[in-house]
């Protein structure tokens, strides 16, 4: 059976106040959206790990100008760890038996989720969790 574990990490204290039940939404909504993605057949005996980074529009605008050369704020980044498309059927392999296959990162900036989910009539819930 395919596990997931979930790394979240709150880099900006303005996600905190952000919804209830924060973390564990972000969580379902990771898990459902990996459970649902299509994979690999060779991914049903292994166990992952995906990071979620919350931080805020200044951090987002260093990174998006680091790997995107675009020097401005993004809502979201994301960093995969694996192809999938170009993945050779023994490519997991390489992982031990019992250690969790780190999948990527995930970087979500509050300000420009949050104008975001203003513009479009939705909650900032929804918009976060359709991010994810």
């Amino acid at each position: 059976m395919i596990q997931l574990t979930l790394h979240l990490d709150m880099a900006s204290t303005r996600w905190r106040k952000a919804f209830p039940h924060l973390r564990r939404k972000i969580e379902q909504a990771a898990a459902c959206a990996f459970l649902c993605a299509q994979k690999p057949a060779a991914f049903k005996t292994h166990a992952f790990t995906i990071n979620i980074l919350l931080t805020d529009d200044t951090n987002m605008k260093a990174l998006n100008k680091t790997y995107r050369g675009k020097n401005k704020p993004t809502n979201v980044l994301s960093f995969p760890q694996l192809n999938l498309r170009k993945l050779p059927r023994d490519a997991l392999s390489m992982f031990p038996r019992r250690s969790n296959i780190p999948l990527g990162d995930v970087v979500l900036a509050f300000q420009t989720i949050r104008a975001e989910s203003l513009q479009q009539g939705k909650s900032l819930e929804n918009h976060v969790i359709h991010m994810i």
